[in-house]
């Protein structure tokens, strides 16, 4: 299962509904979407990136265990702000 659905489920909702309606234009636009928030995730490292992101939801995910690096609270800042930017 991929960790995105965890904090992006309504996105990929969306683009279920649209595919179902045969929008693909929208599904394009709404995978473009996704791209951009692998694209951040991918930046800053998934599992890091990924406990910042659920943040935005109000989910305090802690740290990654050990081996994987921690972000700095500026870290942190920056992937929200990056997912806010792409209107996440």
């Amino acid at each position: 299962m991929g960790s995105t659905y965890n904090y992006a489920a309504p996105l990929y909702l969306e683009i279920i509904d649209a595919f179902n309606q045969g929008n693909q234009q929208r599904v394009t636009a709404l995978m473009d979407k996704v791209i951009a928030i692998i694209r951040i995730l991918v930046e800053y490292g998934g599992v890091a990136a990924g406990k910042a992101a659920m943040g935005i939801h109000g989910i305090d995910a802690g740290d990654p265990r050990s081996p994987i690096r921690a972000l700095t609270a500026a870290q942190k800042a920056d992937v929200v702000a990056k997912m806010r930017d792409i209107d996440f």
